[in-house]
């Protein structure tokens, strides 16, 4: 049971990534269009961060470790949101407990298969990073 948990992670991701190239062009998660940062937590972040950010997404039970409350990231931080934690986060550049290893997807990269623009990529990740400031607890 303690190996099925462990793969739940990478049977989504890999669900998550296989559903991305069957989607038809016009669906936005897989075109040029632009997506608010809420509409990216939605489809890149909610399942195991839930639809709330904190913490309770249908795939945490299955992530080594406890997900995090994403609403609570400024006031764990001593009342300053760590704009660049997370950013790196998104991007792959820390990694991240819950996350596992690097088999897990990083963003960035999804965004890259998207298209090969790194101005697309930078505002999809400002976009998600905004969007989780946003929903910060005072």
């Amino acid at each position: 049971m303690s190996k099925l948990k462990a793969l739940i992670p990478l049977l989504m991701a890999g669900c998550v990534v296989a559903w991305a190239q069957q989607k038809p062009a016009e669906d936005k998660t897989m075109s040029q269009a632009a997506m608010s940062g809420q509409e990216l937590y939605q489809v890149y972040c909610a399942a195991c961060h839930g639809t709330d950010a904190k913490g309770n997404g249908p795939a945490a039970a299955g992530m080594k470790a406890h997900m995090p409350d994403l609403t609570l990231l400024t006031r764990n931080s001593g009342g300053k949101f760590p704009l660049m934690k997370v950013e790196q986060a998104i991007q792959g550049d820390i990694v991240v407990v819950p996350h596992g290893t690097r088999e897990m997807p990083v963003y960035a990269e999804m965004f890259r298969e998207i298209k090969r623009e790194e101005t697309f990529v930078e505002q999809r990740v400002a976009l998600l990073t905004r969007y989780i400031e946003s929903l910060q607890q005072k």
